[in-house]
């Protein structure tokens, strides 16, 4: 499962490598239009995908093609009232909203298309295809980005031309696996597969996860401004980089093994979850201690000059985001044995408690104080996370011994 780490690392690597040409090309606000689009983009993939992605790699392989081609028609239909709603918004002349909208149906129809082909592909035979799309979709997002703020830099082709780099790596691994080793898509319903309960509890879960993360940039919009929002989002998005480089790589790798676990009905769920947090929490703790660095010392240097208040922010959140390295994996464990209900109710507290740590912060003091409020939030709801899913874990053992 090395193989899907590095392919993960190598692709979401060269996407990192082009933020300080990005933050050359493009303003804070532009950066900042984007990441409110983007995080609104991974809640509603989560909502028509109905999590299926954490759930049919239970299930056989002719189970999961039928399950997600069905929920890609749904996707591409939601996707499409959402650009034709932005575009009657851009004819009401509300810009900035048309603005957001339409990157908010190129990015999650892009990110719902890779989650489901992840759950296709939840096999240890189909690890060097989610590895080449992985890589693939780096270098032409990559690509395509810088090229975009050459001639036509503005949020929405930041969107577009992360969106078109997936989708053409998806497009190309799926070509270029014409090996017949997926079998045909079984006639089956999806509410067989994710039953519709199981599915809001589940779908409503990842939205309220999501959100959570995303909730510092999202609240700084309004509370603080677009140019505020721009500082936190970049700030936030180099403390994420760990998690951007290997975070899928190392949830496709414990999903392969922990959804074996499961289709077997064999224990070992809690230990290969210790197993996973026992390695990565002291690679998070160091790379916490290089970006904090890196943000109070070099960050004007490597991203130009005007972004020192994001180096700040850097360094407040990287201890939070680093050892979300940890924790992010064993989340898809919940749904994986049916507990989404566990979760949603976990969620629903850490979106509580980062919501108001971020808005009494900024309050109380502008940028910074939102930083450090969100910072504390989400480091509390990485340790209630992990605890939960061990539990979850073990009862699962108990169970199945």
């Amino acid at each position: 499962m090395r193989k899907l780490a590095l392919s993960q690392a190598v692709g979401q690597g060269l996407l990192v490598a082009i933020t300080p040409i990005l933050t050359r090309q493009y303003t804070a606000a532009d950066i900042g239009l984007f990441q409110v689009a983007f995080a609104i983009s991974i809640i509603v993939s989560l909502g028509w995908t109905l999590r299926a992605d954490l759930v049919i790699p239970g299930h056989t392989a002719g189970v999961r093609v039928a399950v997600s081609r069905r929920l890609l028609v749904l996707g591409a239909a939601v996707c499409a009232g959402l650009a034709l709603a932005a575009w009657a918004l851009a004819a009401a002349g509300q810009s900035t909203a048309a603005e957001i909208l339409a990157m908010v149906a190129m990015l999650s129809f892009s990110q719902g298309l890779l989650n489901l082909d992840n759950a296709v592909l939840s096999e240890p035979a189909f690890v060097s295809r989610i590895a080449a799309r992985n890589v693939l979709g780096g270098v032409f997002g990559a690509v395509l980005q810088v090229l975009a703020g050459f001639f036509l830099p503005s949020a929405v082709m930041l969107a577009a031309t992360l969106a078109v780099g997936r989708i053409l790596a998806a497009l190309v691994t799926v070509l270029g696996s014409v090996d017949r080793r997926i079998p045909s898509a079984q006639s089956v319903r999806i509410t067989r597969t994710v039953p519709l309960r199981q599915a809001v509890k589940n779908v409503a879960a990842g939205s309220l996860g999501s959100l959570t993360t995303q909730l510092p940039v999202i609240v700084a919009q309004p509370a603080l401004g677009a140019a505020a929002a721009g500082y936190l989002a970049l700030g936030q998005r180099v403390a994420a980089a760990p998690l951007s480089l290997v975070g899928q790589g190392l949830l496709q790798s414990f999903m392969v093994r922990a959804g074996t676990l499961v289709r077997e009905r064999r224990p070992g769920l809690r230990s290969l979850m210790v197993h996973h947090s026992r390695r990565l929490i002291p690679i998070g703790l160091l790379l916490a201690a290089i970006l904090i660095v890196v943000g109070l010392t070099m960050f004007e240097w490597i991203f130009g000059p005007g972004w020192d208040v994001a180096g700040k922010c850097l360094a407040i959140l990287a201890p939070a985001f680093a050892l979300q390295l940890a924790a992010s994996p064993i989340v898809g464990v919940f749904p994986l044995v049916g507990q989404g209900g566990t979760l949603l109710w976990i969620e629903a507290g850490k979106l509580l408690v980062v919501m108001t740590a971020c808005w009494a912060g900024a309050m109380l003091g502008g940028i910074f104080g939102l930083t450090i409020g969100a910072a504390a939030a989400i480091l509390l709801g990485h340790i209630v996370t992990f605890a939960a899913a061990l539990i979850v874990g073990a009862r699962w053992d108990r169970t199945v011994m």
